[in-house]
């Protein structure tokens, strides 16, 4: 049997969870802030195509 009582593991459930709960977040930020680079590059190169070749 485990020396923790019922209140101190719960607190310590509790703790291991917030902190993976922030883990996901800041990686799903990661993610996301890639993405918007990615989405970012796209345009400009977009636009630049357009500037070089005008539509006539």
């Amino acid at each position: 049997m485990s020396t923790l009582s019922q209140n101190e593991r719960q607190a310590l459930n509790d703790i291991f969870t917030a902190i993976t709960e922030k883990e996901t977040f800041f990686s799903k930020l990661k993610e996301s802030k890639g993405e918007i680079k990615h989405f970012l590059k796209l345009l400009i190169m977009r636009n630049r195509k357009r500037l070089k070749h005008p539509i006539r």
